[in-house]
C-alpha cells in the first residue's frame, strides 16, 4: 500500500508528531509540556521527543526560538533603556523566563557579539536560574538585553 513503516514506536510518534509541527503548529517550537498536555504522551517521553524533534529541524526551531527571545526581551527594554540613562545598566538585573530553543539562541546571540567586543566593553553574560519545568530562567543585565535586541534587529547575532 506504500504505507511508510517504522521500527519502533518511538519512532512513529517522532514522526506523526512532526507532522503536526510542520502543519498546524508551524510557529511553535517543540516543547514537552505542550506535548504532554496536547497528545497524552508522557512527560519524559515528551522530553525526549521534544528534544528529539528540535535537534532533527534546528533550523525550523531557531526562527521561533529567535522570536520568542525578541519578544520576552522586548517586555523589559523601556525599563532596561530607564536604567541605562540612570547609569545603572550594568547593575539592574530582569529575569526572563525561556523555553530551551530561545534560552539557546539567547547564548549563541550573546557569544557572538561578546566575540566582537573589546573585554571592557563586553557586557555581562545573562546568568542562569534555577527554574522549574522546561523554562529556562536567566537574570539578564539591561545593558546585555539592550545589547541583545539591539543584535537581533541588525541581525547580527545570526
Amino acid at each position: 500500500m506504500g504505507d511508510k513503516r517504522f521500527e519502533s514506536q518511538s519512532q512513529q510518534t517522532e514522526y506523526w508528531l512532526s507532522r503536526f509541527y510542520e502543519g498546524v503548529f508551524v510557529d511553535e517550537q517543540p516543547d514537552a509540556t505542550r506535548i504532554y498536555e496536547r497528545f497524552g504522551i508522557n512527560l519524559a517521553r515528551a522530553g525526549y521527543l521534544a528534544r528529539l524533534l528540535r535537534a532533527r529541524r534546528a533550523s525550523q526551531w531557531r526562527q521561533a526560538a529567535r522570536a520568542e527571545l525578541k519578544t520576552q526581551l522586548e517586555r523589559y527594554k523601556a525599563r532596561a533603556e530607564e536604567a541605562r540613562k540612570e547609569g545603572q545598566g550594568h547593575v539592574t538585573e530582569f529575569d526572563v523566563s525561556l523555553s530551551p530553543g530561545a534560552a539557546d539562541e539567547m547564548r549563541v546571540v550573546y557569544d557572538r557579539l561578546a566575540a566582537f567586543m573589546a573585554e571592557r566593553e563586553r557586557p555581562k553574560p545573562p546568568k542562569a536560574k534555577p527554574g522549574f519545568g522546561n523554562s529556562r530562567w536567566f537574570g539578564v543585565p539591561a545593558e546585555t538585553l539592550l545589547s541583545i535586541l539591539e543584535a537581533i534587529a541588525t541581525g547580527d547575532g545570526a
